[in-house]
């Protein structure tokens, strides 16, 4: 094994070799600071680091309801940034936010932004539309709908959805084309993440201009905290070799040639979490590993029992993440599943249970605590409650609750920030505590019983070993969208067409779609059993994608009345044990809220992953979409625009968890609701699984 990583390693270096010349030309051993060289002996304790940025193409979007258009950038490279609006009610300008990589010696205190240049170009006068609210559409245990809206304190809205301040200011929107988000991270790598408006507007004037180019540079101090060790453990860790660094970031001069380390060996790359009791009496669990050793990776095995001891902390979560954050990059882990009940502790009910391999609770809608005796306040808590598996994944920042008050995560307290006037208003700019960069890959087999396991685990080692037939091979090529709409206008059943012509077009080999709408044309209209019976026939089907308005149980059709009342179960967790698996289990991608909340021991996804599916991505919370959608599929950070990422990942050969989470880096989680998004959507199965092996 070591011997095919010297291998790899051999490779990567030469790889590295053939960067452009901006980066070729520097030597490994200089140490680089503001686009000069430092003499050896003498060490600058500031870093200067020098970059450009540029605007595209662009397009207009009418709005749809006669509020102006909104301004986008045609899409280009992933390492020039994700794309992201702003929050609600300010004028809707396409911006980016890009990561910018750092030399490995910076330091986060006292960082800033300088703008050297911008050359503005005035494009004309326009009506700007306002950036649209997320909203989540919760189904009830009745089956009735309630919609859910997190909007900023003291945000004022006119009948257009405008915000009042920033229509009324006098001067650009916004201010200054580049901001300093935050600082970031990546196993080893820093960067700094900032955000980029290309368009600029003044509400007085309605003139729209275009940056049309930009230079900039970050200061910030020298590390003094770096030691030998410390650079070996992090610099030689073997998946730093792994990274995308071309592709995620911009590379000022300098800055990647600082990050060479001789690499070393390490433990093993792919890490099973557990219970005591499923290492010790699973019969599945070693033909798992061995399966998982012949495909090439390092397993090994730790339980909770065994963490909570070497890291005693006040909670079981607590004691997993620090015993990843202190060995993950010496041990040399890249994949992580988690095999456990996954209920988390929810500090916001007094009475909650917690499962053996637990969920992190996190609240970027702020802190709740739920009163039983109140409708209304079980519901708010229900959506504001965020469970998620990043915290054992996302290992940048030492601590999520910053501000100390037990409820982690909360997108306007737990984080550095400054203020800024802009023209008799002001604005935050929030430093997140999780990047959404992960370290770790992970997934999660979601059963505590061993029985459940053991069957999940010899459905892996089928799925993954057995050597398919041309006709079962076109079963898993079958691929069924089942698309219900948000709202109406929200016309998911264009996402179910361009992932069509994305599988014809850059898949791999043959794929068969079964496409079922609202909207015509379809091949099948989306009533109440029409999932259920085209997935339950004699074939089955490989890849399943729906959207709908769900709950712990369901997700729903309203049978295209959009009244308050008709809605319809088109899957439920009581229809899972009927599906058809002769010839292959499932992949599921779920764009629904709730189908897969932890607490609820019986939820949608926990009955799909027993009985039908093989891996699933689902989400633990509420899922927020817009309406009206923008231009393209796949450029904000909202569930449906999530599940859509995964699926071009995972039918072009990615696995389960890498699907997941190099979908997450190239999003920006620019505001409460897609943060958390982000945090809610998870993968269950084996994370290194691949929708086609053959």
């Amino acid at each position: 094994m070591n011997q095919m990583k010297n291998t790899q390693l051999l490779a990567a270096l030469f790889t590295l070799s053939l960067l452009p010349s901006s980066v070729e030309a520097q030597s490994f051993q200089a140490r680089r600071a503001g686009g000069n060289f430092q003499a050896a002996g003498r060490v600058d304790p500031v870093i200067k680091v020098d970059f450009n940025l540029a605007a595209r193409q662009h397009q207009f979007v009418e709005s749809g309801n006669n509020t102006g258009v909104r301004v986008r950038e045609v899409s280009g490279p992933q390492k020039e940034g994700s794309f992201f609006a702003p929050r609600i009610g300010l004028p809707d300008l396409g911006m980016r936010l890009t990561k910018v990589l750092l030399p490995y010696e910076a330091a986060a205190e006292d960082m800033k932004l300088e703008i050297l240049s911008e050359d503005l170009v005035d494009i004309g006068v326009f009506d700007m539309a306002p950036a649209a609210d997320a909203v989540a559409d919760v189904l009830g245990e009745n089956g009735e709908i309630r919609q859910y809206r997190e909007l900023p304190q003291g945000l004022r809205l006119d009948q257009m959805g405008r915000d009042v301040m920033a229509y009324g200011a006098q001067g650009m929107l916004p201010q200054e084309s580049l901001r300093l988000v935050s600082m970031g991270g990546r196993r080893g790598y820093r960067y700094a993440r900032i955000s980029f408006s290309p368009f600029r507007w003044n509400p007085q004037t309605r003139v729209l201009s275009k940056v049309a180019s930009v230079q900039a540079r970050i200061v910030c101090k020298r590390r003094l905290d770096i030691t030998p060790a410390l650079r070996e453990r992090e610099l030689g860790d073997p998946v730093m070799g792994r990274i995308e660094v071309s592709e995620d970031f911009l590379l000022p001069p300098g800055s990647l040639s600082s990050y060479f380390a001789p690499w070393r060996d390490t433990e093993g790359d792919y890490l099973i979490i557990t219970t005591n009791l499923i290492r010790t009496t699973s019969a599945q669990l070693g033909p798992f590993i061995t399966m998982k050793e012949a495909q090439g990776h390092d397993v090994f095995v730790k339980t909770v029992e065994e963490i909570e001891a070497e890291y005693p902390r006040s909670s079981r979560a607590d004691s997993m993440r620090s015993f990843l954050r202190a060995e993950y990059q010496d041990l040399g882990i890249e994949y992580l599943l988690l095999l456990g009940d996954p209920d988390p502790d929810d500090q916001g009910d007094a009475t909650d249970s917690v499962g053996e391999v637990p969920m992190f609770m996190t609240w970027p809608g702020g802190a709740f605590i739920a009163d039983p005796s109140d409708s209304d306040s079980v519901f708010t808590h229900l959506c504001k409650t965020t469970p998620t598996d990043m915290y054992y994944t996302e290992l940048t920042a030492s601590c999520w609750d910053q501000d100390g008050d037990g409820f982690p995560g909360e997108f306007e307290d737990d984080f550095e920030h400054s203020y800024y006037s802009l023209y008799g208003f002001g604005f935050h700019v929030f430093s997140y505590p999780i990047d959404f960069d992960e370290e770790l890959s992970a997934a999660r087999i979601p059963f505590s019983d061993v029985q459940k396991v053991d069957e999940n685990l010899a459905a892996q080692i089928e799925y993954q070993t057995n050597t398919l037939d041309l006709f079962e091979s076109l079963v898993r090529r079958s691929v069924i969208l089942a698309m219900a709409e948000f709202a109406d206008g929200t016309r998911m059943d264009n996402l179910g067409r361009q992932i069509e012509d994305d599988l014809e077009a850059y898949g791999t080999g043959i794929f068969g779609e079964t496409e079922i709408y609202e909207t015509p044309t379809y091949d099948e209209h989306m009533d109440k059993d029409a999932l259920k019976d085209e997935w339950g026939g004699t074939w089955g089907a490989g890849l399943v994608i729906w959207s709908g308005h769900g709950n712990q149980s369901a997700t729903v059709v309203n049978d295209g009345t959009w009244s308050a009342i008709d809605y319809r179960n088109f899957i439920h967790r009581s229809n899972s044990a009927s599906l058809t698996t002769t010839f292959t289990r499932s992949i599921v991608i779920s764009l629904s809220c709730l189908n897969a909340f932890p607490s609820a021991s019986t939820n949608l996804t926990h009955e799909l992953m027993e009985d039908a599916a093989v891996g699933m991505f689902s989400h633990t919370g509420v899922m927020f979409y817009i309406n009206p959608r923008s231009v393209a599929w796949g450029d904000e950070s909202w569930g449906s625009d999530l599940g859509y990422l995964i699926t071009q990942r995972l039918t072009n050969g990615e696995g389960m968890a890498d699907s997941l989470s190099r979908t997450r880096r190239t999003r920006s989680a620019s505001s409460r609701q897609r943060a958390k998004g982000m945090l809610v959507i998870t993968a269950y199965g084996d994370p290194t699984c691949k929708y086609l092996y053959q």
